[in-house]
């Protein structure tokens, strides 16, 4: 008989992000940093896709992290090389690591 797991996946990307953030502060935010907040949501996100979605990714970022900010939340960054970035929506304490 195969013991079971207790270990979370490796890969977090599976989960859905379901912040409790208020309709009234999304709806503040520009149409394309919107649709670069919804993909956000459902998992983390290469820059090579989020600049099919906003040619000026990284301000609207800038725009979802201050939208943010009284959550608790933040856009976290992760460097992958090669010009690549991994992008996804965590806590405040986990861009400090």
């Amino acid at each position: 008989m195969l013991a079971q797991s207790t270990e979370l996946p490796l890969f977090d990307d599976c989960f859905v992000f379901n912040p409790s953030v208020r309709d009234e502060d999304i709806e503040r935010l520009t149409e394309q940093a919107r649709a670069v907040y919804d993909r956000l949501r459902r998992g983390a996100v290469l820059n090579t896709e989020l600049s099919r979605l906003a040619m000026q990714y990284n301000a609207r970022i800038y725009e979802i992290r201050e939208m943010l900010k009284p959550y608790g939340l933040t856009v976290n960054r992760e460097s992958l090389g090669d010009g690549i970035n991994r992008y996804k929506i965590g806590s405040k304490t986990e861009a400090g690591k």
